[in-house]
């Protein structure tokens, strides 16, 4: 989380502040109420939204991704183990690119410019 905040940084420093929208979503709604959720991303970066909700509609939300989560025990003082990937969604809801928990800040502030970069142009192309 340190690492992408890094990388928002980076990124709202060429494309201006609020160029993206960054967003948590918890795969743990069983113990992490909406407030714990809100006040955990803050620590990360300002901007950063934290998202949660039912079992159900957060394992939606990670099978929709593909992402792997398991809870490791039923004991009270449990882990979750789960991927650790960044995903980069477009202004249309659709999926555009991911980054690895080893991509650095640079990588990932670069890889999204870049994917902006493209989209403009693209868009101005049509445009004509």
């Amino acid at each position: 989380m340190e690492k992408l905040a890094e990388a928002i940084d980076m990124i709202e420093k060429v494309a201006g502040e609020g160029a993206i929208n960054p967003v948590f979503i918890s795969i743990d709604p069983e113990r992490d109420s909406l407030e714990e959720v809100r006040e955990y991303v803050k620590k990360f970066h300002k901007r950063m939204v934290g998202l949660t909700g039912s079992v159900k509609q957060c394992n939606a939300a990670a099978r929709s991704y593909r992402v792997y989560h398991h809870k490791t025990s039923e004991d009270a003082d449990y882990l979750v183990d789960h991927s650790i990937i960044h995903y980069l969604v477009g202004p249309d809801g659709k999926f555009r690119k991911f980054f690895l928990k080893s991509d650095e800040a640079k990588t990932i502030a670069s890889g999204v410019l870049n994917l902006m970069a493209d989209e403009f142009k693209a868009e101005r192309a049509q445009k004509g």
